[in-house]
């Protein structure tokens, strides 16, 4: 069972419509070199990266919606209580090595070498290992609940009994989510990030308004999970139809295939390493909070964050169309033009992220003012701001980020997520208990500082060949530069202005002041090594940039 029926020299014989389009999209080179004219992939990656950023916006707008209302409905503690407990899912993504994202290199290879039945043996044997790893990770939180609600966070013995409830409902969640992974991933590696992104806003939008729904009708955090697990369990189902529609001939019964298996280990051992090194730098502060501070401390470190990431989760979601790309690249064995789609779109991305987080900054106190109100505004602004610092370094790595999945060098992430991770562990156990909530910020903030280090090593190793060193020190670092810089200014500005400003004067003010950043990255940008031949190409792309979103209409 699980063989698939055409073998890889036949595999567009009797093939459907749906793989004979993925087929022909994949022959077509990519290219966003700025003397070439960019093709039809290209006009497909701009779509696919229009789909991501529409998902993100979607998902964005429907999380500032419901924040407010979750805080409202359940009570700060209660609130502060949900953001822990679902955050323990996170540590068990340790348990599944890495596979999940294996699987996204690995099929999207074999899928550009038109090699069916490679797609089958990793989707297969990925799936049954992520099967048992959910099992054993639910497993693990059920035995660990009691003592992690009674020993370890900082929970009022009023609601241990509940949280504890709880956790058991979060297990079976972590089961859930375990198996979609897999499905998700197959339609990523397929490149069908309108499938992707219309899913995922579906199953957010699920989940927010039916938790909504459960605590308005009377339910308590309790009820909510609940609705949350069966919720989980349709949407299982939902992505595993989604990645059978999309390659009916490929059987998705869990069957392990060694040769296969061996291979996503081997990747995935260091993206598991990745994991724990983005545990500690990401979910470290949530944990410290929870354990020296008041349970609400955990809920005003999330509402910053929120905020603060909003704007790199856009730079993430738009590059990640990237990691599938590059991997088919390097299956046709195209690694120069790798290279420069990975310099000529971090330009790019980091700019419009720069541009996007600078007015976070600069209006943080009036956001969360009108956001969640003035009581949360006064407590968060400062770990706002620090926040955004550290995001901002971190909007210069999604790019390379993809690159080094794509081209298999998930060790690279490895170690610099780990270091990053031991730095702000470090720092963050230094300073919370000094100065509560901007410590964790600054435990956030000096972890990115490895980012630096590790790009200027990328250029050394894999990109002077291609790029020289002035071209790629202005094409990754200059936008951040300008941006704080500019921050600062305004900053200083706002203080000075006496303003209660309503959602639409804020509205126009942040627009206002990231259409004034943007500019002033790409005139300044002019004058740096290769400027010129960056701005020509934002320039074509622009241009092309609905005319690529009809084609993809059209296409799909």
């Amino acid at each position: 069972m699980g063989q698939v029926s055409s073998p890889s020299g036949t595999a567009k014989v009797g093939q459907t419509a749906i793989e004979q389009r993925s087929l022909s999209s994949s022959e077509v080179p990519l290219s966003f070199d700025p003397q070439e004219k960019l093709g039809e992939s290209a006009a497909r990656l701009a779509g696919n990266s229009l789909w991501s950023a529409g998902g993100w916006v979607a998902g964005l707008l429907l999380s500032l919606f419901a924040s407010p209302v979750l805080i409202g409905l359940l009570g700060r503690d209660h609130y502060g209580l949900m953001v822990l407990l679902t955050s323990l899912i996170t540590p068990m993504s340790l348990l599944d090595f890495g596979v999940s994202e294996a699987t996204v290199k690995y099929v999207a290879e074999a899928f550009g070498r038109r090699d069916f039945d490679q797609v089958g043996r990793y989707a297969r044997s990925t799936l049954i290992f992520n099967l048992s790893t959910g099992m054993l990770g639910s497993l693990a939180i059920s035995i660990l609940a009691g003592f992690l609600t009674t020993s370890v966070f900082n929970i009022p013995p009023e609601s241990q009994r509940m949280a504890k409830e709880c956790l058991y409902w979060v297990g079976l969640i972590w089961l859930l989510t375990q198996a979609r992974q897999i499905f998700i991933g197959v339609v990523t590696a397929l490149e069908r990030f309108d499938i992707l992104n219309t899913g995922t806003f579906v199953y957010q939008t699920a989940m927010t308004l039916t938790g909504i729904g459960v605590l308005w009708l009377g339910g308590d955090l309790l009820s909510l999970i609940q609705a949350q697990a069966v919720l989980g369990l349709l949407a299982a189902a939902g992505w595993l139809l989604a990645a059978k529609s999309l390659l009916p001939r490929v059987s998705f019964f869990p069957q392990l295939d060694w040769p296969a298996f061996r291979k996503t280990i081997q990747f995935g051992f260091w993206q598991m390493l990745t994991s724990v090194g983005g545990l500690l730098a990401h979910q470290s502060q949530r944990w410290f909070l929870g354990a020296l501070l008041p349970i609400s401390a955990v809920g005003f470190y999330n509402v910053s964050f929120q905020l603060a990431s909003m704007v790199y989760l856009l730079t993430f979601r738009m590059g990640q169309v990237l990691f599938p790309a590059i991997s088919q690249m390097q299956g046709q064995e195209r690694d120069e033009e790798a290279i420069r789609l990975t310099i000529q779109a971090n330009w790019i991305l980091s700019m419009l992220s720069i541009a996007g987080l600078v007015p976070v900054a600069v209006f943080g106190h009036d956001l969360l003012f009108l956001w969640v109100g003035p009581e949360i505004a006064d407590q968060a602004a400062t770990l706002l701001r620090i926040l955004t610092l550290g995001l901002a370094v971190s909007c210069l790595f999604p790019s390379h980020n993809f690159y080094l999945l794509g081209t298999g060098r998930a060790s690279w992430l490895a170690i610099m997520s780990f270091v990053q991770g031991v730095i702000t562990v470090v720092i963050s156990w230094f300073l919370i208990p000094n100065l509560g909530l901007p410590g964790a910020g600054w435990g956030l903030t000096a972890g990115t500082i490895t980012h630096v280090a590790v790009l200027m090593k990328m250029w050394k190793r894999f990109f002077r060949r291609t790029i020289s060193l002035p071209v790629f020190i202005s094409a990754t670092f200059s936008q951040c530069l300008v941006g704080v810089c500019l921050a600062i200014g305004m900053i200083a500005i706002r203080r000075e202005v006496i303003w209660s400003p309503h959602w639409i004067s804020l509205g126009c003010a942040g627009l206002a002041c990231s259409a004034f950043t943007g500019f002033t990255i790409f005139v300044l940008d002019g004058v740096l090594p290769g400027g010129k031949e960056r701005r020509q190409l934002l320039v074509r792309i622009s241009a092309r940039l609905v005319p690529a979103w009809t084609r993809l209409k059209n296409q799909t």
